[in-house]
């Protein structure tokens, strides 16, 4: 009898180890092919990135399991999937609300939704007492549910996931994302060998990217330019749309690959060693001043980390210090060498020195320089428009009209505001809109302060919870995660939500609420 009992057992184990070895090896592989897209071509569901393709595959092999097991959820997955009902709960009461008291709907018409225009006519050749408006109304609805779903599962709903993989073990994940980050490495690190000689005038290298990029980028698929073949601005972007996202990325990247190899142990440790230390060059040669002032950032949370938690600290800061420092330098001497080859711009040459350097990508973020000016009207602009509506926002992707009014005229005189009004008025605000560079102003003005709030609670308990265990910031995994997600986190007060940020906030829940012997601690 108690053979068979321990029979069924090990039969049980066996089956879990399976189903989450998958689940890890979905992991793995989409986060290393996450850089990699597919240009015109979309999948349903991950869009045009292959890595999003692995990532649905792998949760739903996480639903396959949970009926093949009738297992069922821990008391942490509850309490998150409770969680992310209460989040699109949110944002489907102020879309609803937000449609209702519209008042712009005479700007928008069929010939702003070419995809949904015949089945316009078709609806009407069954129901003819529905109107072009009615319609309009249905589809600004849809598109808010939609896209208030698709934003639940492609952010929270990762956590969970990754989460449900690693709270068994989260230390196995951080080896985990150890091992993607370096196979993203190998995609990145090749194609920006091939970038650096077109940024350095090889027309070689050129033409070698025109092809390239013609199959993984939608070439001027957004307002006739975005993204372009070439980014022909002196700045690395490699397999990302624009150098802002690569950045975003390595913030994410950098410490975790770097902070638990600190002490060089293992051989694995100096492979992720040198694809950090890599990765840092490339953040440096996209001269983004958000990843500058990020990675400041981190360089300064880590040192701090060193110095309170480390032996022979002194010793320990100085190395640090020197490796940047040396890999800053190496990284100029390579930007000595960027020009640009494009007739247009009559082979521009930037002067290149480490105070250039700062002056243009870090002391530039005070004052009107590079993109200041833009910045600074949209951010008033949907500032204003949430004052207006502080509690509810005005609805998921019904803030264009909104925030191009208030626009002043003074405003008017900026080439990227004119662009942006222009094309609304030309394409109507269904295909054109007024784009979103702050996310936590963009959930503001969409869902309002209880929208933020209810996005800020998970970063929240990470805080608790880690004032209530401060054995783990002892720990170099962990506090690697710690300072990948304040990198990541600042980032969103310049750009849009990103996927590594949640793939970083499932880890540190991992941590935080570790399982041991089948219960949640």
């Amino acid at each position: 009898m108690d053979g068979m009992r321990n029979l069924a057992i090990m039969k049980s184990m066996s089956w879990s180890i399976s189903w989450q070895f998958l689940q890890r090896v979905f992991f793995i592989v989409g986060l290393a092919t996450m850089p990699v897209m597919t240009g015109k071509f979309k999948f349903p569901i991950a869009g045009n990135h292959i890595g999003l393709l692995f990532f649905t595959a792998g949760i739903l092999i996480w639903g396959i399991e949970m009926y093949c097991t009738r297992k069922s959820l821990t008391a942490g997955e509850k309490r998150g999937f409770l969680f992310l009902g209460l989040m699109f709960l949110w944002a489907l009461i102020c879309t609803v609300a937000g449609v209702l008291f519209y008042p712009s709907f005479a700007n928008m018409n069929l010939n702003q939704m070419v995809n949904f225009r015949n089945l316009y006519y078709n609806v009407i050749g069954i129901y003819p007492e529905l109107t072009e408006l009615d319609f309009v109304k249905g589809f600004l609805l849809y598109r808010g549910i939609r896209n208030a779903f698709v934003s639940v599962l492609s952010t929270y709903f990762i956590s969970l996931w990754i989460y449900h993989i690693y709270q068994k073990d989260w230390k196995m994940g951080v080896r985990d994302l150890q091992r993607a980050l370096v196979g993203a490495g190998v995609f990145l690190i090749c194609y920006s060998s091939i970038e650096l000689g077109f940024l350095s005038g090889n027309y070689t290298c050129k033409t070698l990217l025109a092809i390239i990029n013609s199959r993984i980028f939608d070439v001027a698929s957004g307002n006739g330019w975005y993204p372009p073949l070439f980014w022909d601005f002196l700045q690395m972007r490699s397999l990302f749309l624009e150098p802002a996202h690569l950045c975003i990325f390595l913030i994410m990247a950098i410490p975790v690959l770097y902070l638990p190899s600190f002490e060089m142990k293992t051989k694995s440790d100096l492979i992720f060693i040198a694809v950090s230390s890599i990765f840092l060059m490339m953040l440096f040669m996209t001269k983004s001043r958000t990843g500058a002032i990020a990675i400041g950032i981190e360089i300064i949370i880590t040192s701090f980390w060193i110095f309170f938690t480390q032996s022979k600290r002194f010793k320990k800061m100085i190395k640090l210090a020197l490796c940047i420092l040396a890999l800053f330098l190496f990284s100029l001497g390579i930007m000595a060498n960027f020009h640009s080859i494009d007739p247009k711009v009559n082979d521009r040459h930037d002067a290149v020195s480490a105070m250039n350097y700062l002056e243009s990508n870090v002391t530039s973020v005070v004052g009107d320089k590079r993109s200041n000016s833009t910045r600074k009207i949209n951010m008033l602009a949907t500032g204003k428009t949430w004052l207006d509506h502080p509690i509810m926002g005005v609805g998921v992707d019904l803030h264009s009209e909104y925030v191009g009014e208030k626009f002043l005229p003074s405003d008017m005189g900026n080439k990227e505001a004119i662009n942006w009004i222009k094309d609304m008025n030309k394409e109507g605000p269904i295909k054109s809109g007024v784009p979103n560079i702050n996310h936590i102003l963009n959930i503001l003005v969409e869902q309002g302060l209880i929208g933020v709030i209810l996005f800020f609670i998970p970063f929240g308990i990470v805080l608790m919870r880690c004032i209530n265990n401060l054995c783990l910031i002892n720990d170099a995994e962990f506090t690697s995660l710690l300072i990948s997600l304040a990198g990541s986190v600042f980032v969103l007060l310049v750009s849009y939500d990103h996927i590594w940020l949640f793939i970083i906030v499932g880890l540190v829940f991992s941590a935080l609420y570790a399982r041991r012997d089948g219960n949640n601690i």
